[in-house]
């Protein structure tokens, strides 16, 4: 669809949709950011050349190479990354809705959960009375993250976040250096177009850009490289597009799944399997101190 309209919206001034608008749309044809141009002429040249139709190419093409892909964390079955993605959001939607006191919709069947509470609360003691809905809140969310990323840092919430949150798929996205190029640029250049047209909205739209910026330099980079300070958590991120869906027999995860391939592919991105295998066997905090001390030669 986006190759069809990539050839033929120069011609786009040649559509009676602009007489349909201008009769009906109860535009403003002399208003001011029109610099004095016919309203027909300013709006077709800035829908044919001005809209970032390339960057918006990219950005759909990238998006949907992700949510397409196979996500390779399992390695039964033909599940795909939009799944993943789609259940990721669900479950972070309800963490907030029982965070902000409302009561999500729930499936009646289903096992009880056995994710520590504390994993999924966040604090939004500064937003009593701000919320009247979910949609309502969507500020007071954003500047909740912070209490979301501490939750990374607990030993206890490590594997939920792994899971839930930090498969191949999530990696997958947050690496794309195309798709991440394509959201800035599509993000730049419509707000430049809104602000010609609503100038009076300017300082809106200079504000809803920095929160923009703010999620990319700190949230996103935090995502892309998740670490803790004092403290040896950590998380494996490696895009689906990095894992083998054709291992060989040697493959030392050959065989693993869920949580296992996971701690697996971390161990060899940190030197190697061999490296740890004198600490088979063990679990928990002896494991961690095990491999700590494997990567540095104690071993």
């Amino acid at each position: 669809m986006m190759d069809a309209w990539m050839g033929c919206k120069e011609r786009i001034g040649e559509s009676d949709i602009w007489f349909t608008l201008m009769n009906f749309g109860g535009f403003n044809t002399t208003a001011e950011y029109l610099g004095g141009r016919d309203w027909k002429d300013y709006w077709v040249d800035l829908v044919a050349n001005r809209v970032p139709w390339e960057d918006i190419e990219t950005m759909l093409e990238r998006s949907m190479a992700n949510l397409c892909q196979r996500n390779t964390d399992i390695r039964k079955g033909d599940h795909r990354c939009y799944t993943y993605l789609y259940d990721t959001i669900t479950v972070h939607v309800k963490d907030h809705l029982k965070s902000l006191g409302f009561p999500p919709a729930e499936r009646r069947r289903g096992r009880i959960s056995d994710v520590p509470l504390h994993c999924t609360q966040y604090d939004y003691s500064g937003s009593e009375g701000q919320c009247s809905t979910f949609c309502d809140c969507h500020t007071s969310i954003l500047e909740s993250m912070g209490s979301v990323f501490e939750k990374f840092c607990l030993e206890s919430c490590v594997d939920y976040y792994q899971e839930k949150f930090m498969g191949c798929c999530t990696a997958s996205l947050i690496l794309d250096e195309a798709l991440e190029t394509a959201i800035m640029n599509v993000a730049d250049e419509i707000k430049e177009i809104y602000v010609a047209v609503f100038p009076e909205d300017r300082f809106a739209a200079d504000h809803i850009r920095a929160r923009f910026d703010t999620f990319h330099n700190h949230e996103l980079d935090f995502m892309r490289n998740p670490t803790c300070e004092d403290s040896d958590i950590s998380y494996d991120v490696t895009p689906c597009t990095e894992g083998d869906m054709n291992m060989e027999d040697e493959d030392p995860c050959a065989g693993l799944s869920g949580k296992a391939v996971r701690k697996c592919k971390k161990t060899q991105k940190k030197g190697g399997y061999s490296a740890a295998t004198n600490c088979s066997g063990l679990s928990g905090k002896q494991l961690k101190k095990c491999k700590k001390k494997a990567k540095k030669g104690g071993q």
